[in-house]
């Protein structure tokens, strides 16, 4: 069976983390802060993943990009991982600032919250998950291994 790329894998694991754990955290926040958890707790949540996701879509093909630009350098995991963290939330930031530009009031914790929040998580998902070094040698010699054999095949006079 063949084994997802690691930059798709990791950057899935990361995006989905904090698609889904950010919407549950907000909406458990905001269930104890007013009245408790109702009966709408979960299709408001629900429908914040599902938006949220689609939403993001743009930031997680970015984010894909620079996680498979980045891990194929020599870098330590940890520089690598900080790059990412930086690229991520810069991302994330963006993102709601392009879509509600309109709604961001002067109060900054109005205009900072939700995006920290999914940074936050982002931030989470970078350093949990592993990113896994590629192994250029590898991957050069399964790509040379065939013509090698055929080299060998030329040389070899039995076969002829």
């Amino acid at each position: 069976m063949n084994e997802m790329p690691t930059p798709f894998k990791y950057t899935s694991n990361v995006w989905l983390t904090s698609g889904i754990l950010t919407p549950f955290f907000a909406g458990l926040f905001f269930s104890f802060v007013s009245d408790g958890l109702g009966n709408d707790f979960i299709p408001i949540v629900g429908l914040a993943i599902v938006v949220g996701l689609i939403c993001s879509i743009p930031n997680y093909l970015i984010l894909l990009y620079f996680v498979w630009k980045i891990n194929s350098n020599t870098m330590t995991i940890f520089q690598k991982k900080g790059i990412i963290n930086i690229i991520s939330v810069l991302l994330t930031f963006v993102l709601f600032l392009f879509i509600f530009h309109d709604e961001m009031s002067g109060d900054l914790m109005d205009t900072i919250g939700f995006p920290l929040a999914y940074s936050t998580t982002l931030t989470f998902g970078i350093w949990f998950f592993n990113l896994d070094r590629q192994n250029h040698e590898a991957f050069l010699e399964k790509k040379q291994l065939p013509k090698v054999q055929m080299l060998e095949d030329i040389l070899d006079e039995e076969v002829y």
